[in-house]
């Protein structure tokens, strides 16, 4: 079985852990990172997909969405993790030409996170035709 790879990008250690721990018990590869410069990581490690905070260590990170959609990993689906409402995580992905968002929330975020997790990397592997 080919394990997919998930970059987790945020500034708290507890959603760090919190979120590799969902993913990794679903059977994903994870890679964290506490910064928002991740294009060294991107490049290298070649997740298959970003969740991204939308405010990261007093940066905003939608702006390195914005900037890893004029690289080599443009294609990659990268999709705002964050607190914020629904209504202001929809403009704000639509803004920096993320996919889409997951919002954090103290209920149903596993099913909520592990859904659309599954949903874009399986769907990104029927369209490789893999």
């Amino acid at each position: 079985m080919n394990t997919k790879t998930v970059l987790v990008v945020d500034d708290s250690k507890v959603q760090l852990i919190y979120a590799k721990g969902l993913l990794e018990r679903a059977g994903y590869s994870v890679i964290t990172s506490e910064h928002i410069w991740i294009l060294g990581i991107v490049l290298k490690q070649k997740p298959d997909m970003i969740l991204m905070d939308v405010e990261v260590d007093g940066f905003v990170g939608t702006d390195s969405v914005k900037s890893l959609k004029n690289t080599r990993a443009r294609d990659l689906p990268i999709y705002l993790y964050s607190g914020k409402t629904e209504s202001e995580l929809r403009l704000l992905a639509r803004e920096c030409g993320a996919n889409g968002f997951i919002r954090k929330e103290t209920s149903g975020i596993k099913c909520r996170l592990i859904e659309t997790v599954n949903g874009v990397l399986n769907s990104t592997e029927a369209q490789l035709g893999a």
